[in-house]
């Protein structure tokens, strides 16, 4: 019952975040910053770990990919 809980929480987040992204830019100063950071490394997390369904969120993924071939963001990709 908690881990159903907090898949529940962990989806109503990401559902409030699709709804504030402009894609490919978290806040309305489009460049890339912490946000677009924050929110591209925790996809890539859950992705990773299998820990939750990114695929169920794609403005999301719209960021992430938008930013993918960033030198900084590629050169930290686990293997």
């Amino acid at each position: 019952p908690y881990m159903v809980k907090e898949r529940e929480r962990v989806r109503a987040v990401m559902t409030w975040l699709e709804g504030q992204v402009r894609s490919p830019w978290c806040t309305r100063q489009d460049g890339f910053g912490l946000a677009e950071l924050w929110l591209i490394t925790a996809l890539d997390w859950m992705t990773y770990r299998d820990a939750y369904p990114v695929g169920d969120h794609p403005r999301l993924l719209e960021v992430r990919a938008a930013h993918r071939e960033r030198p900084s963001l590629r050169e930290t990709l686990p293997p």
